[in-house]
């Protein structure tokens, strides 16, 4: 009986030890480069990978939430600060339907940016890769494609410029 408790304590630890582990080595800190994914718009038909983003420019990935108060309040800032953003390109993305999208992409007029990516991400990429947990969930990345910082639950506008502007 012992031998078997101890065999069932040891397989414990070793599962606790392997999960704390894989949480140290999220995707995104092995691999420090903006990755590619694909982002559905909102005509259900055209999709941008992020792999073609502009050179030379920081790329800023704005996973939200529709009905999250906090994201919408931070991606107004966003698009009403682009001039003090080092001229990022900047991605805004959910994982959630389109109909869910649309009073959010209504409301902020957000057809009407040109140069923002707004849409689905709909293979889950983006999930995988970071594993948010709260939402707005950013990733800034420099004009050399490199990550500069991740913010779990939003960060401040002037913090967001503060990394834009890094080499």
């Amino acid at each position: 009986m012992k031998q078997i408790l101890f065999s069932l304590l040891f397989a414990a630890t070793c599962i606790t030890a392997t999960a704390q582990s894989d949480n140290d080595t999220l995707p995104y800190l092995k691999y420090p480069v903006m990755p590619a994914f694909e982002i559905l718009h909102m005509d259900s038909s055209t999709i941008t990978n992020t792999a073609y983003a502009p050179k030379d420019r920081p790329v800023i990935f704005v996973f939200f939430s529709p009905d999250c108060e906090h994201c919408t309040i931070t991606i107004r800032e966003l698009l009403n600060n682009r001039q003090e953003l080092n001229n990022a390109k900047i991605y805004l993305f959910t994982p959630l339907t389109f109909d869910k999208l649309k009073p959010v992409y209504d409301k902020l007029r957000l057809a009407s940016y040109k140069d923002v990516v707004v849409g689905k991400e709909f293979r889950y990429f983006f999930y995988k890769f970071y594993s948010p947990v709260h939402v707005p969930y950013i990733a800034i990345y420099n004009k050399k494609k490199k990550l500069v910082s991740v913010y779990d639950g939003g960060t401040s506008l002037e913090q967001i410029v503060k990394d834009v502007n890094k080499d």
